[in-house]
This record gives structure tokens, C-alpha cells and sequence, in this order.
């Protein structure tokens, strides 16, 4: 191999090794804690910029070395190591980062899944956000991971640095992607994840699920005993959300399973309230057109909770007569 093509590509290998041990280093040091889209783009950039860099150095270096009439032996043999010690440090650092186990929630191959099981004693790590295997898995919508997870007998209730566990991010995840996450939900609340158990903000998964709007594990939710009157931290229930957010679906369900109707939240607002404050965002002809859809679905939930309060009240008439 000639010289030069020695230095171009440990030199790339060496430089973008360096750079992403850098960036692993400034999430765990500086920034404590990563998101995948900026994960993704920070190795990208790495190997973008730091192979170019590497390349360049890499090339120069051996040439350099060449004149100094050092054997091209020797050379590869110095190339070699410094590969060696910039991986090992990337995977040093990218462990603290994500662990590998955690990091398999990316991948859908089931006997690498499988064997990163077999290969980790402790199926409960955190990476550095707090989060284990079983809780990446319920994110990224990975339902074989999450089968063998549970099978495996990880902790269905721990919780990352937010507080929440994987029943709760599977289902707020579910709003924002389609990709098996009420069965996740499901085959979790099976296992016997608890439902009612809350973040550090005082939120339950049937709060998460109200938000995104699925009337789908609302509903599986609701048969497995979640507390449908429970309150965040700011007095919000599940019923305040679902209307705040027009989620029409959701508030049907929730009245039918006879959450409390007038349930005040800490400004004692109630969920006709917070409907009757979002259709004043309506109240522009020019947004009223343009936000057609969630304008009927506001007005439709008004109607719902009118008509239920005026049912509590013939009700309540009835037995005092």
C-alpha cells in the first residue's frame, strides 16, 4: 500500500475517532445528556469533519515521517496503535454516554437483541439521561427488544431523569410516531406495569396519553385501574388536558368512565373552562379558517361537556326529589 493512502485512511479513522470522543465528552461533561436527532448529527459531523481533518494530518504526518527516512513499516505500525488508543477512547466515552445495551433499542435484528440480553448481567443500566434499555426500547417503538426485555425480568418501573418509566414514554411517544407503541403499552400494562405511578412534574401515563390524544391506550389505561381523577403537580387531570388539547376521543372516554367533570385545576379552571379559553383563539375569522378542523373538534368538546354537566345536574335534582 502506498504511503500516502497508509495516512489517508488511519489518518480519517484516527481523526473522526477523536472528534466523536469529543462530542461524547462535551454530553457527558458539559451538556449532561443527549437527544438522538443531535446525537445522530454530531457523528455524522464528526466523521465528516474529523475524517477530513484526520485525512490531511494523516498524509502530511506520513509524508514527514517518510523524509525522515523512518520505514513505512514502522509507520503503519505507529498508525496502528494511535487507531487503536482513539477507539478504545470512543468507546470509553460513548459508554458513558450509551451504554451498549441501551443502544441495541436502535437495532430490529433479534439475534443481536437477543444476544446483548444474554451478553449484560445487569439489564437495568442508565445511560446518561437515565434511561435503561427498556425504557429506549419503549421510546424507539421496539417491540421485540421490549418483549425480550420483559421476559428477561428488567425493571418495569425505573424511571430516567424525568421520572419516567417505560409505560409512560411508550405512550408519549405514541403521539408522535406510529410504530407499535400502544402495543408496547399494551404488553407492558400485561407484564404488570404500574399505571398510576408518576414523573417528577406529578404526571400519570393516562395525563401522557390524554395530551397525545389515543384513544387507544386511554382506553387500555382506563380497563387496567389508572386513577382517572389523578392531578399533576399544577391540579390538571386527565380530562383538563384532553380538552385543552381537543382531543375528542379521549374526553368521551374519560367522561364514560366517569372522571369528575367539575375537577378544578390550581388557577380553578375545569376542562369546560380551558375549552371555553381556546375557542376565544378562534374567535378571528382569519384563524377560525385556517384552523378549521381543531376549531369544530373545540366546539364539539364544549357541546360534550355542557351536556354532561347539565346530566350531573338533572341527576342530582332527581335524588333530591
Amino acid at each position: 500500500m502506498p504511503i500516502y493512502l497508509i495516512g489517508l485512511v488511519f489518518g480519517a479513522i484516527i481523526g473522526s475517532q477523536i472528534m466523536i470522543s469529543y462530542v461524547f465528552w462535551l454530553y457527558i461533561y458539559q451538556l449532561g445528556g443527549y437527544g438522538d436527532e443531535d446525537l445522530f448529527l454530531s457523528k455524522i459531523f464528526s466523521l465528516l469533519i474529523g475524517g477530513s481533518i484526520g485525512s490531511v494530518v494523516g498524509i502530511g504526518l506520513c509524508l514527514l515521517l517518510t523524509r525522515l527516512k523512518i520505514k513505512k513499516k514502522h509507520i503503519s505500525n505507529l498508525f496502528f496503535v494511535f487507531t487503536l488508543l482513539t477507539v478504545s477512547c470512543r468507546i470509553f466515552f460513548g459508554a458513558k454516554v450509551i451504554p451498549s445495551l441501551v443502544a441495541a433499542a436502535y437495532s430490529k435484528n433479534p439475534i443481536y437483541l437477543s444476544l446483548s440480553i444474554r451478553l449484560h448481567r445487569d439489564l437495568n443500566q442508565k445511560d446518561i439521561n437515565g434511561q435503561t434499555a427498556l425504557i429506549k426500547a419503549s421510546e424507539r417503538g421496539n417491540l421485540e427488544f421490549v418483549r425480550l426485555l420483559i421476559e428477561a425480568g428488567a425493571d418495569l418501573e425505573a424511571r430516567d431523569d424525568r421520572g419516567w418509566t417505560a409505560l409512560m414514554t411508550a405512550v408519549y411517544e405514541r403521539g408522535k410516531m406510529n410504530t407499535g407503541h400502544c402495543e408496547i403499552a399494551d404488553r407492558l400494562i400485561s407484564a404488570g406495569a404500574n399505571v398510576n405511578i408518576t414523573n417528577f412534574r406529578g404526571e400519570n401515563a393516562l395525563m401522557l396519553a390524554s395530551d397525545v390524544g389515543d384513544p387507544c391506550i386511554v382506553r387500555k389505561l382506563i380497563r387496567s385501574g389508572a386513577d382517572i381523577n389523578a392531578k399533576d403537580d399544577l391540579g390538571v387531570t386527565a380530562l383538563i388536558r384532553a380538552s385543552r388539547e381537543g382531543n375528542v376521543k379521549v374526553v368521551k372516554l374519560l367522561l364514560d368512565a366517569g372522571i369528575d367533570v367539575r375537577s378544578r385545576d390550581r388557577d380553578g379552571k375545569t376542562a369546560l373552562d380551558r375549552a371555553m379559553r381556546r375557542r376565544q383563539a378562534f374567535s378571528n375569522e382569519v384563524h377560525r379558517s385556517r384552523y378549521a378542523a381543531s376549531f369544530e373538534r373545540n366546539e364539539t368538546i364544549i357541546q360534550i361537556l355542557q351536556n354532561s354537566l347539565k346530566s350531573e345536574e338533572v341527576s342530582e335534582t332527581e335524588k333530591k326529589e
